[in-house]
């Protein structure tokens, strides 16, 4: 595959012991070697390099588009995650990453997301698949752009690729655009509703928070997602419960619309940015899990500021909410990660890897 240092085994990509079995037949069997990275791909949209995580997202997705009538997003995430495969195998890009699957998840999210803002023809198809193309070339940019601040481009090439496509739209007559995009609109002050919360819809809105990362309004989905982090990593999965929460919590607390918070609207964007700070790009450590629980709030907060930003724009906010944030704490990262902690967090929830 693509130049770069190559990857030999999966053991060698820290991964669970329990996949040692599926890892040689890789090394053997190339067409395994592909479903590897693909399903790597649909993981790492959570941060989880680990196939058999992707392909219990993807289950997830299935059920959930199925359950609400929405084939055409598990067609879109489907083709997607091929496409973007396929187009770093053949651009000869770097092995390492490509059997990681990290030019392959954030074409999963265009995948889902244009399906879900856009009416499904063959018009999409194509559509779907330049989207696709276009963000693993995007992610090529970010990455060298961000490299010199020690960056990562996060769902970075996602948001601007599908950012671009859905306004795009407004001018091609064949692309047919869903109710659940626009029309722009100028912004307005929400009422103060009360929430009528009770633990059946706050247990409601914090499972679809999960899911919401895929564009999954489902309960079940969410519960898919929640323990294929677990089969992976204890630590993220204990992330998103955190992330999930608190996204939910703070919109409540400041009188968001119940109808949206109860959809996982104003979670999953924390749920990202508590796996992102609390699990992968900080050290382990209480002073990390204050800071992580600081940074989802604040996601929650900003995802609310940028849904009224956008709306004369008739574009979602997507994941910018959680990109944003968490660009902000990885450059603030030299003052703000514990330089001397108790490995509290390493034996509560066990290291990343899943071990």
């Amino acid at each position: 595959m693509g130049g770069g240092t190559k990857t030999d085994s999966g053991e060698s990509m820290g991964d669970p012991a329990y996949l040692a079995p599926w890892n040689r037949l890789v090394e053997r069997n190339v067409v395994a070697r592909f479903f590897d990275i693909y399903f790597r791909g649909a993981g790492q949209v959570f941060f989880q390099n680990n196939p058999l995580t992707g392909l219990l997202f993807a289950t997830g997705i299935a059920y959930g588009t199925i359950a609400s009538g929405t084939i055409p997003v598990l067609y879109g995430f489907l083709i997607a995650l091929f496409a973007a495969t396929w187009t770093a195998l053949l651009l000869d890009l770097d092995d390492a990453s490509i059997r990681k699957g990290l030019f392959g998840f954030n074409a999963a999210l265009v995948g889902v997301a244009l399906p879900t803002f856009l009416a499904w023809n063959g018009i999409l198809v194509g559509y779907i698949l330049l989207g696709a193309v276009a963000s693993v070339i995007v992610t090529l940019a970010l990455t060298a752009v961000l490299g010199t601040w020690d960056g990562a481009p996060l769902t970075g090439p996602f948001v601007v690729t599908t950012w671009l496509l859905l306004l795009a739209s407004y001018h091609f007559g064949l692309v047919g655009r869903l109710p659940s995009l626009g029309p722009p609109t100028l912004p307005a002050a929400s009422p103060a509703v009360p929430a009528g919360l009770n633990a059946l819809s706050f247990a409601d809105g914090f499972f679809r928070g999960v899911a919401q990362v895929y564009f999954i309004n489902d309960l079940f989905t969410g519960l898919i997602f929640l323990v294929a982090i677990f089969v992976n990593s204890r630590l993220s999965g204990a992330m998103a419960i955190l992330g999930s929460f608190l996204g939910l919590f703070t919109a409540l607390a400041f009188g968001a619309d119940p109808a949206q918070v109860y959809q996982g609207l104003f979670g999953f964007n924390s749920v990202l940015t508590a796996i992102a700070i609390g699990s992968v790009f900080y050290t382990i450590g209480w002073r990390t899990t204050i800071i992580t629980a600081f940074a989802a709030i604040a996601t929650a907060v900003v995802a609310a500021g940028l849904s009224t930003a956008l709306s004369p724009a008739g574009i979602p906010i997507l994941t910018s909410a959680f990109v944003i944030t968490t660009w902000a704490f990885l450059t603030a990262k030299k003052s703000l990660a514990p330089k001397h902690n108790e490995p509290v967090a390493e034996s509560l929830f066990g290291r990343q890897d899943g071990s």
